[in-house]
């Protein structure tokens, strides 16, 4: 009964997350990424025995951003140094 209220509501603020992480994608900020993975492997931690490998994907994915975005952002620093 309980799992009846949870599940719905954790999958609610899996979606939001991800949603959040997106947005932090597109305006180059890491704390929506990081955070937001952080929440969804919790999530995912909750779910493991049923859909939490499947969802699993896209922590991991926003994690990959967030490394892009680093790697970005040191290239920059060093262009701007070198010039």
């Amino acid at each position: 009964m309980v799992w009846d209220i949870i599940g719905p509501v954790l999958i609610i603020l899996f979606t939001g997350t991800a949603a959040w992480g997106i947005i932090g994608y597109f305006q180059r900020d890491l704390y929506p990424l990081i955070v937001g993975a952080v929440a969804e492997l919790l999530i995912c931690y909750i779910f493991g025995s049923s859909i939490g490998k499947l969802l699993l994907i896209v922590p991991l994915l926003q994690l990959g951003l967030a490394g892009f975005i680093i790697y970005k952002k040191i290239n920059i620093y060093k262009k701007e140094a070198s010039e």
